[in-house]
């Protein structure tokens, strides 16, 4: 699966954890997951060094960001909608210099 560009997953509700494998997608550009209400991110998330696009919507009990999301530079779309646990954005966000959308409506935690 090393050459997979495309993730999109919905409504994985179970879903708790990624392996920490799956950060050894290098060639994975989208990953969308919808609706996946209990997913943690792997502390090595930002090793997904291609990724342009990261929707992670509907996800109830996400509270923070790893730290290593500012790895992410190609980065152009983050929409973490309804992430309603989320309480703070890692400092790292600001190393996201090809940021050009950014969607946190309904992250009633959210204060900074």
């Amino acid at each position: 699966m090393g050459a997979l560009q495309y993730l999109h997953m919905g409504r994985c509700q179970q879903l708790e954890e990624l392996p920490q494998s799956f950060c050894d997608l290098k060639a994975l550009q989208d990953l969308r997951m919808g609706d996946c209400r209990h997913l943690a991110l792997p502390a090595r998330f930002g090793h997904l060094t291609s990724l342009t696009n990261l929707q992670l919507v509907i996800n109830h009990e996400l509270n923070a960001l790893p730290e290593s999301v500012g790895l992410l530079t190609g980065l152009s779309r983050l929409d973490l909608k309804a992430c309603r646990q989320l309480e703070v954005l890692p400092e790292s966000l600001g190393q996201l210099t090809g940021l050009q959308q950014l969607s946190l409506q309904w992250c009633d935690q959210l204060t900074a």
